[in-house]
């Protein structure tokens, strides 16, 4: 791909994701995880909106956006297990939790899980 051309391409395809019709967007996500696949800031304004509309898209464009979706959530997101070693060892150590513990216990365990 010619470098002068990619900016204008890349202002194109920011359109088309957030164009309503699914057909676009499968094509707007093929065209994205070829051309920039690491270019999130397209992709966060239009998030949520891809996600409820993946099951409207046509099989080909369900493709294209859960590869997206995995590297978004994989570089996006926290990871909940690095949450819950810090949570666990704080936890551990203070005697007045343990003793809250027991008083909640349903309750923490639908929290920690």
């Amino acid at each position: 791909m010619d470098p002068d051309q990619k900016e204008p391409l890349l202002e194109v395809l920011e359109q088309l994701l957030g164009d309503s019709s699914t057909l676009v967007i499968g094509a707007a996500m093929a065209v994205f995880n070829e051309i920039c696949p690491d270019r999130f800031d397209l992709i966060h304004p239009n998030y949520r909106r891809l996600c409820n509309t993946l099951a409207d898209v046509d099989e080909w464009g369900q493709v294209s956006i859960v590869e997206m979706l995995t590297r978004y959530a994989r570089t996006q997101f926290l990871d909940p297990d690095k949450e819950m070693v810090r949570r666990v060892q704080y936890t551990t150590a203070d005697p007045y939790f343990k003793r809250k513990i027991k008083i909640h216990q349903p309750k923490l365990y639908l929290y920690v899980v």
